[in-house]
C-alpha cells in the first residue's frame, strides 16, 4: 500500500440503497473498486448525501467537503460498513508537481 494513502480522507457510508440484479441483493461495491460521487448534499455535522453511479448514498466524513464537489473514490473497506476512500484530484497532484519543480529551477 502507498505510504501516503493513509492520510487521505475517507467516507464511510451510513446508509446504502438495496442493489438488486436477477431478483438476488448483490453487494454494491466490490473491494479496490474506483468510483466517482458527487456531494448533493449536507445532511448534518460531517454527514452528506452523495450520488455515486446515480444512486444517492448517506455518508459521514471529518474532513470538509463541498455541495458539488466531484470525488474519485475507492471502495477501501466493505465490513463491517463500506469505507471510500477520497483520492487526490489528478489534475491538483499534477499543479502541485510542476509547481514544485518551477520552485527548484534557478
Amino acid at each position: 500500500m502507498d505510504p501516503t494513502s493513509a492520510a487521505l480522507p475517507i467516507l464511510r457510508i451510513q446508509q446504502l440503497p438495496a442493489y438488486q440484479s436477477g431478483g438476488q441483493q448483490q453487494a454494491p461495491f466490490a473491494q479496490g473498486q474506483l468510483l466517482q460521487g458527487v456531494i448533493s448534499a449536507r445532511t448534518g455535522t460531517g454527514q452528506f448525501a452523495i450520488d455515486i453511479g446515480g444512486r444517492q448514498v448517506r455518508a459521514e466524513s471529518t474532513t470538509p467537503l463541498q455541495v458539488g464537489a466531484r470525488l474519485d473514490l475507492q471502495v477501501t473497506a466493505l465490513v463491517p460498513r463500506v469505507e471510500l476512500q477520497i483520492l487526490p484530484n489528478p489534475v491538483h497532484r499534477m499543479i502541485g508537481t510542476t509547481i514544485h519543480l518551477i520552485g527548484q529551477q534557478g
